[in-house]
């Protein structure tokens, strides 16, 4: 289903699954702008205000009462934060926070730092879209809330997908481990809907890995199953042809792909490493960082998800297959 004119668009996926490359091409189309990431609480201050009592990846149903993460989504499909000096200033305390300790929003009742006592009034810190006709707001802390999100906004979602083996890959790379399986109500939630067991403590780290990344995906896939509607991209086939792909998905959305979008889109096709969205394109299919035997354990660990079971991770070559079903991309 095409979005009509004025739309707000949502761009979601599992972390290092290409998420930020296809929100910011289509945040380059004519009258559009892009947010990126309103609730990254590593970051922004007034996210990890919002999500306080919500963790990292908030779990939400459709008609639950959120107040302070639905402003802050409100601020962000609004064209999102205004800058300002104290914008400005309470996002460089927060940065002064060790890493660790804002890897996952503070538990309620716990005592107030003199940085969230001013990130709590910058949730509905105004609007700096500019007067865009068109929002673009990517999260990659959503899978849990995303029918929420969808309730309460009405955006068009764009939901991105990945080969689990180049995404677990780049998790080892950054040296990221703040999984959900230490997350008690996620390990309970895990097994109710899914019937997987989170890794048993001290695990290895692919096996959590891949247990986060099984359940992320099953979340965004039994969203997806319910929303027909919604726009599922495969990250390896954009790779293959990208222009052609965003001009399609463009117009499923209802937006131009312009000069201005195809000029960014192939600037993009360029060495990048870390957290850049350069990248050739060629290399991104095929791009495999795991050994072996850790391929092996990932494969093992998604095919107790029922609803990944159907087709399992299979080459990474093969982009068809990219990422276990219901992912099945629609064809762009």
């Amino acid at each position: 289903m095409a979005a009509s004119a004025g739309e707000r668009v949502l761009v979601a996926g599992i972390p290092r699954s290409g998420t930020t490359w296809v929100g910011r091409v289509l945040g380059q189309a004519d009258r559009a702008c892009y947010v990126h990431e309103p609730d990254n609480h590593l970051v922004r201050p007034e996210a990890w205000w919002a999500k306080r009592e919500l963790g990292a990846y908030p779990r939400l149903l459709p008609g639950q009462a959120a107040p302070d993460y639905e402003r802050l989504f409100a601020v962000a499909f609004a064209g999102g934060s205004r800058p300002s000096l104290r914008y400005t200033w309470a996002r460089a305390l927060h940065r002064c926070v060790p890493r660790r300790q804002r890897r996952t929003p503070r538990a309620p009742g716990s005592a107030e730092t003199g940085t969230l006592r001013l990130a709590r009034g910058l949730a509905g810190h105004g609007s700096g879209g500019g007067g865009s006709e068109h929002v673009v707001v990517k999260s990659i802390f959503c899978a849990r809330s995303l029918e929420w999100l969808a309730e309460r906004f009405e955006p068009a979602v764009v939901v991105v997908e990945r080969h689990p083996f180049a995404v677990i890959g780049s998790w080892a790379e950054l040296g990221w481990s703040a999984f959900l399986d230490t997350d008690p109500a996620a390990v309970a939630e895990c097994r109710a809907a899914f019937g997987v067991e989170a890794p048993r403590s001290g695990a290895p780290w692919v096996d959590r890995a891949a247990w986060h990344f099984g359940f992320l995906s099953a979340a965004l896939g039994r969203a997806v199953a319910r929303h027909p509607h919604w726009q599922v991209v495969n990250h390896e086939a954009l790779c293959t042809g990208p222009e052609a792909g965003f001009d399609v998905l463009c117009d499923r959305l209802g937006l131009s792909f312009g000069t201005g979008a195809r000029r960014f889109l192939l600037a993009s096709n360029r060495p990048g490493k870390g957290y850049s969205t350069n990248r050739v394109w060629a290399d991104q299919v095929g791009r495999g960082r795991l050994t072996p035997p850790e391929q092996e354990r990932v494969t093992e660990i998604l095919s107790r998800f029922p609803a990944l079971r159907p087709a399992t991770p299979g080459p990474i070559s093969a982009p068809a297959r990219a990422v276990p079903a219901p992912f099945v991309p629609a064809p762009l």
